[in-house]
């Protein structure tokens, strides 16, 4: 995963290709990260959509809400296993 010093070298090197109009390959070595990680996110026209990981099976709003739901049950001191949190995905 990405610190949140490398997530901002990648919207940096993002920026430089997209604003700047760098080659890919420069922004890569020039912000130290990998042109196989910029690349992918160049692919996609949204800038907002830097993020880590890979694609997400549900939109934004139903990820979210299942987020929030395990938050708030842990405040309560009821914390879920992984495998329960993929079973209430799966039943989504």
């Amino acid at each position: 995963m990405y610190s949140r010093k490398q997530n901002k070298k990648l919207k940096e090197a993002y920026s430089d290709v997209i604003q700047k109009n760098f080659k890919i390959r420069t922004a890569a070595i020039l912000h130290g990260i990998p042109e196989s990680t910029l690349r992918p996110r160049l692919a996609s026209s949204n800038d907002s959509d830097i993020r880590r990981g890979g694609p997400t099976i549900f939109p934004k709003n139903q990820e979210q809400q299942l987020a929030e739901h395990c938050i708030s049950m842990a405040h309560l001191a009821y914390g879920f296993a992984r495998w329960q949190i993929l079973d209430m995905a799966k039943n989504v």
